[in-house]
């Protein structure tokens, strides 16, 4: 006898529906480096498969953004300063690394996008479920980020040149700050140019906090290296859920939808 199909059988309990966790709570008064890392870390409990899965998907990409500057910086000093006055810059050799180096530069643009759409979503809660294929759509706005990428090359270049050390410490701030200028291209569709002015102006009311939030950053990365780097599972979407919330909290914009999902 089919119980399943008896009228006298208990009827099927449905299934558990999906939960989503409350949306993150503004933080009255302002927000502090700790009070960002807390609410990265109840997120990244909800996540953290998707999360550490996205690491592995588009691994190269998580470090592209920063090695698509780096290298083609690199090229150029060492171009201008060697191969210049030997008349070989616009060699064939040359020219393909100059190619290779501006299709990296895209690569990087399109996942750097998809990355920050994809957290976004995460820290707005915009969706009952997070799909990995937010990690690819990122076309809309890759010419932009690829812009902005040529706009800081000029200050990489300053910090990796010989004999300025001492630009360093500087440049690395200017870097965190800059940092957010690629959520501004992402969340708001801004130009390159407009996304660094947006960045420098949402950033210096929160300064302070800023610069203990990237110290802070620091020393969970330097943390998640020590075990064998098996930490960075944990460190590195931590960081990156810590900055997009505080990209959030500095722009106004926590209460917004998310542009994956427009």
């Amino acid at each position: 006898m089919n119980l399943h199909n008896s009228p006298s059988a208990p009827p099927a309990a449905p299934p558990t529906p999906f939960v989503e966790p409350p949306a993150v709570p503004r933080i009255p008064g302002g927000w502090t480096p700790t009070q960002l890392i807390r609410q990265a870390w109840e997120l990244f409990k909800v996540r953290w498969g998707t999360l550490v899965v996205s690491l592995f998907i588009v691994s190269p990409t998580v470090i592209m953004p920063v090695n698509a500057v780096m290298g083609p910086s690199d090229f150029f000093l060492d171009a201008l300063t060697n191969e210049w006055h030997q008349g070989s810059f616009f060699s064939i050799g040359n020219l393909f690394i100059f190619g290779f180096s501006f299709f990296m530069y895209l690569v990087a643009a399109f996942f750097h996008c998809g990355l920050i759409a994809m957290y976004l979503k995460i820290a707005r809660r915009d969706s009952p479920r997070l799909y990995l294929y937010d990690l690819f759509s990122g076309r809309r706005w890759v010419f932009k980020m690829f812009g902005f990428y040529i706009l800081i090359m000029p200050i990489m270049m300053l910090i990796m040149w010989k004999g300025t050390l001492l630009l360093i410490v500087p440049g690395l701030i200017a870097g965190f700050i800059l940092s957010f200028a690629p959520y501004f291209i992402v969340d708001q569709n801004m130009g390159p140019i407009k996304a660094i002015v947006a960045s420098f102006r949402a950033a210096k009311d929160n300064f302070v906090n800023l610069l203990a939030l990237a110290l802070l950053s620091g020393l969970i990365g330097a943390a998640g290296i020590l075990p064998f780097g098996v930490g960075m599972l944990i460190a590195l979407p931590l960081i990156q859920l810590a900055v997009t919330l505080a990209y959030l909290h500095i722009s106004g914009r926590l209460d917004r939808r998310s542009p994956a999902n427009c």
